[in-house]
């Protein structure tokens, strides 16, 4: 065993951390951004169309009669492969509920075979990959375009699976 090797993988693992961090932190404002936009987008189409607006910091709802709209998210419920689970509850003819999903258009699923001599050698050769792909991501965040994934459990919904660039062009084509 290579006392070297050993303290080169403590390095990487510590920038590795630091990357991971960094990237956590322009996740967290882009979420924060797309939760602010969503709740904009949402009081806009009902706004337009008549209806009366009551909000609170995650929750914001539409009323017109007994027509009724919710939308609410909990950014402290983690969903496995979803940045940001929204619910969107609609009370017109019939009751339904929607969930939404906050990711980015494309995601980075690629898994690399090594095969080296030593676990040593090959948890270096991973954690300088991850840094290579953290890196990249961070210095092209900017670039990431982010969308709405519409999620319907509901079988009945022409919409299940469709990607929106923005919350309003989602409630345009659910609710005409």
């Amino acid at each position: 065993m290579s006392i070297k090797l050993l303290k080169e993988l403590e390095d990487l693992k510590q920038v590795k951390n630091q990357l991971s961090s960094q990237m956590n932190k322009h996740i967290d404002i882009r979420i924060n951004q797309f939760a602010v936009n969503a709740f904009t987008d949402f009081e806009r189409f009902f706004k337009e169309k008549g209806f009366k607006i009551q909000f609170d910091e995650k929750r914001i709802a539409a009323s017109y009669g007994s027509l009724i709209a919710n939308l609410s998210y909990d950014p402290s419920v983690q969903y496995f492969g979803i940045y940001l689970k929204f619910d969107l509850y609609l009370q017109f003819l019939d009751r339904t509920t929607h969930t939404i999903a906050l990711n980015p258009t494309t995601i980075d699923m690629v898994s690399i075979s090594y095969e080296y001599e030593n676990q040593i050698q090959k948890e270096i050769a991973q954690t300088r990959d991850q840094i290579e792909k953290l890196t990249s991501k961070i210095n092209n965040f900017s670039e990431e375009e982010w969308a709405f994934f519409l999620q319907d459990n509901n079988s009945k919904s022409p919409h299940s699976g469709e990607i929106f660039k923005s919350f309003y062009d989602l409630l345009d084509s659910l609710i005409k």
